[in-house]
């Protein structure tokens, strides 16, 4: 991604998408990084002795020792070496991602991640103002979002847009952290994209200029007609309840006499703004959240984040949400509903019931990320594994029931679905029943045998030959 989604330490709540902050208290006994550089590392612990007895801290010294000093490759500079600490560091919360912990959020940020991390809570960068992906028919990053009032966007760059070349070199096959690497540059300078777009004969050549792109959390708002409001809510990032204010506002004045707010595919971001969101619709006396700890008294989160006069406490509200509503969205959903003040509609969420701290390890540009809390609604529910349930269900398999070509299209899918899984069957039974290889062997073993010259064939030629055209087959052809 070209966009990768608050001063630390922060509260957030991670979606199962975004690496998140981790809050720990890593501390710390000497880690040196041996004798090729000298570097030293420190792991601090509240009680250090009890770490180096029974963690095994002088382990890691001479297992990172017999690495430097006999891998077969040399790993002798200080960023070679640093990679190995890093690794190290992340290795040890690999067991909170097993049993009986299952936790996938907490985590250690090395520099590279903790900058993105940073940058995405945040809700700005410097950067063009897309988000991609790759584009699995023919190979080539593909736009799948881009950002409101972006230089993306005043250049004409437009969804599902395809990355044929970034500066005159192909894209196809590129990973998305290179393709994001060559787009990405010092603010002011101008990047050169071949695009190609549906419809359109020829590739476009756009010449994008790089800035400060803010990533808006409200990502539409509009009144729909009979005073009925909308605003699409992406992230909860260090400005979205501002920006759900000022669009409540513009809308206010447009006539809105009721609401929906849509969260769908909405991944969470920071605790703070989902309880801010929520109290523009809840009297201040009212719970949004609780967060409990597991070492100290739980925290109460009251809508009192605005003065009564500039809340919306009677307007009426439907929240939409889906299985990609997760974390605060989450929040949001369930204080709303819980408080008499919306109606749930769509299908269950997420369930990402868990809170995590992060902080920036003293005196280093890396952090890590630690689950230290899980949240109660204010009907008294741990959601976490199990999501909100809707007060009106509308599913997926709703949409397909109302909306004929969607079925079609559904349909259409599942049957070539099936027939890829047989085509595949049938590829891998006619290999076994037929295994040329052996034939194409014995055929040489004869030359062998008779004293016979081998073919002259450049055989790396051949080999790259093949490679190149086996992929080029498995894409679609080039835009």
């Amino acid at each position: 991604m070209e966009e990768r989604r608050a001063p630390l330490p922060d509260r957030v709540l991670s979606d199962r998408w975004v690496f998140l902050p981790i809050a720990i208290t890593l501390l710390i006994v000497g880690f040196f990084l041996g004798r090729a550089t000298g570097m030293q590392r420190y792991l601090m612990a509240s009680n250090p002795e009890h770490l180096v007895k029974d963690s095994g801290v002088e382990l890691y010294q001479e297992l990172f020792n017999l690495i430097v000093n006999n891998y077969v490759m040399p790993i002798d500079t200080p960023e070679e070496q640093s990679k190995l600490v890093y690794g190290a560091m992340q290795g040890m919360f690999l067991p909170l991602s097993q049993e009986p912990y299952n936790d996938p959020y907490s985590g250690f940020l090395p520099p590279q991640q903790f900058k993105e991390f940073r940058t995405r809570t945040r809700g700005n960068y410097t950067g063009i103002g897309v988000m991609i992906t790759v584009d699995t028919l023919t190979g080539y990053p593909r736009i799948v979002r881009v950002f409101r009032d972006s230089p993306a966007a005043e250049a004409g760059i437009k969804r599902d847009d395809l990355i044929i070349k970034v500066e005159g070199e192909d894209m196809r096959g590129v990973p998305l952290e290179l393709v994001t690497e060559k787009i990405k540059g010092p603010e002011g300078s101008r990047v050169t994209l071949t695009i190609s777009r549906a419809g359109e004969p020829e590739h476009l050549e756009l010449s994008v200029e790089r800035r400060r792109v803010v990533y808006h959390a409200v990502e539409e708002k509009r009144l729909l007609g009979d005073g009925v409001g909308y605003i699409k809510l992406s992230t909860f990032n260090t400005h979205a309840a501002e920006e759900v204010r000022q669009a409540l506002a513009e809308l206010s004045q447009q006539g809105m006499d009721s609401l929906i707010l849509d969260l769908r595919g909405n991944g969470g971001g920071l605790l703070e703004e989902a309880v801010k969101i929520s109290s523009l619709f809840l009297p201040s006396d009212k719970t949004v959240v609780t967060v409990e700890y597991r070492n100290k008294p739980p925290d109460f989160h009251y809508a009192d984040q605005y003065p009564e006069e500039e809340k919306y406490l009677e307007l009426p509200i439907v929240v939409l949400i889906n299985r990609e509503s997760a974390s605060a969205s989450e929040i949001v959903a369930a204080a709303l509903r819980d408080n008499g003040r919306a109606v749930l509609v769509g299908d269950r969420t997420y369930g990402k019931g868990t809170v995590q701290e992060s902080f920036q390890l003293e005196g280093e540009n890396m952090g890590a990320i630690l689950t230290v809390a899980r949240y109660v609604t204010p009907a008294g529910k741990y959601i976490h594994g199990k999501g909100v349930y809707p007060d009106v269900p509308y599913t997926f398999l709703d949409y397909l029931k109302d909306d004929s070509r969607l079925n079609r299209l559904y349909e259409r899918l599942n049957d070539l679905r099936q027939q890829l899984i047989r085509t595949q069957r049938e590829l891998s039974s006619e290999l076994e029943l037929n295994d040329l290889g052996v034939s194409r062997a014995e055929e040489v073993l004869g030359l062998v045998k008779e004293g016979l010259p081998l073919p002259e064939v450049d055989a790396k030629k051949v080999i790259e030959q093949a490679e190149k055209e086996l992929e080029e087959s498995y894409y679609a052809p080039a835009p």
